[in-house]
């Protein structure tokens, strides 16, 4: 008798501890995983916000994936930690990590030093019709009488093309029906800062053209000219009583390229919307400055052109 029921304690002791170590289903399934603000899940751990191995601050845990570079996190973003050798980040876009070789990537000017100095561009693809197109350059003007001009002619010295002019601290772009003074003209004075690197872009989209100095949209209006195709050149005018103008990067597109508000990237790389791009990226080589995009728009250096070297908006 003692012996069944000994038997049947150890029966019921047997029991009652399978039933207590057994883990309920919740915790079978992982459970609910709470992780402390600065962290985010990853799996079954909670991983920091500055770990480039589950993407930093995304929502998703993919790794960062940076094209020649290795990968930090910045602003809760991926972000270029450094570049592989022979590569370097020339955009400042951490999407496409380090982009160009280091031999084809970089940023310098030109220096318009005498009165009339001047580039000559190819006549190449400039033709718009009435399309869309942006012109945009960073420029550093040296005094407020500065003279800077780019206009397009076309045969016989017929000017028709796009038109930009900056003087005494005054900014003009649109249509140009003569060297001096562009038709559809928009005019935006007062803007320009002496001795500093400065973005300006002149677009036409649609019917407006529009006028953007560092970014900020300062003049729009209407237009309905058509242009043919031209050659074009970038001069100083021939009153150039003070410092010399440098122009950095340079690109001309056939699209108009900015809806509102922007911030003006220093370096540019060439895609299939530039008709025209000047990086100035290996100085100016004899007399000539290539083209980036990959057309035949190879720019004359005339006049006292020379090379800005060191000089550069885009910083070391």
């Amino acid at each position: 008798m003692l012996l069944s029921r000994g038997i049947a304690v150890g029966a019921a002791l047997l029991i009652a501890s399978c039933t207590l170590g057994e883990p309920t289903g919740e915790r079978l399934s992982g459970g609910e995983l709470h992780c402390p603000a600065g962290t985010k899940t990853c799996g079954r751990a909670c991983v920091g916000l500055d770990v480039p191995s589950v993407g930093c601050a995304l929502d998703s845990c993919e790794p960062c994936s940076l094209p020649h570079a290795s990968a930090s996190c910045m602003a809760g973003a991926c972000a270029v930690s450094a570049c592989q050798t022979g590569w370097r980040d020339c955009d400042g876009n951490p999407a496409n990590g380090c982009e160009e070789e280091t031999e084809s990537c970089g940023c310098r000017s030109v220096e318009f030093a005498t009165p009339n100095a001047s580039i000559l561009i190819g006549s190449e693809g400039m033709g718009f019709g009435d399309g869309d197109w942006t012109w945009e350059a960073w420029v550093k003007f040296g005094g407020e009488a500065t003279t800077w001009l780019f206009y397009s002619n076309g045969e016989g010295k017929e000017y028709d093309g796009i038109g930009l002019g900056i003087q005494d601290g005054g900014v003009m772009c649109g249509i140009t029906k003569s060297p001096s003074q562009p038709a559809a003209a928009l005019a935006a004075p007062g803007f320009l800062r002496l001795h500093e690197w400065q973005h300006v872009a002149c677009e036409r989209s649609g019917s407006s053209v529009r006028l953007y100095i560092d970014g900020y949209l300062r003049a729009t209006g209407g237009v309905a000219e058509v242009i043919r195709r031209s050659n074009a050149t970038l001069y100083n005018g021939p009153d150039l009583d003070t410092s010399p103008v440098k122009m950095g990067p340079m690109r001309i597109s056939r699209v108009a390229r900015y809806d509102g508000d922007f911030e003006p990237k220093p370096r540019w790389v060439a895609d299939d919307d530039a008709v025209l791009l000047y990086l100035v990226n290996r100085g100016v080589e004899g007399i000539r400055l290539a083209d980036e995009a990959g057309g035949d728009n190879t720019g004359t250096l005339n006049n006292g052109m020379l090379d800005g070297k060191a000089d550069t908006p885009c910083g070391p």
